[in-house]
């Protein structure tokens, strides 16, 4: 017996745990850039910012290389 899924059946599936982290990583993305419109930030400003948070003490040359 071949059984076909319709759309509704479909969507009352669960979402699988990879699906999860898929939706999990694009939310923060999603808050990362939002957060960075906010300030009127460029990405090249917020990504600096976020490798000083990560390195504290970090200096113009750490972030040169980077």
């Amino acid at each position: 017996m071949i059984r076909v899924l319709g759309m509704s059946e479909q969507e009352n599936q669960s979402p699988t745990i990879s699906e999860l982290f898929r939706w999990i990583g694009w939310a923060q993305m999603q808050a990362g850039q939002d957060w960075i419109r906010a300030r009127d930030l460029s990405h090249q400003q917020g990504f600096t910012l976020g490798y000083l948070v990560q390195n504290p003490g970090a200096m113009q040359r750490d972030i040169a290389k980077v």
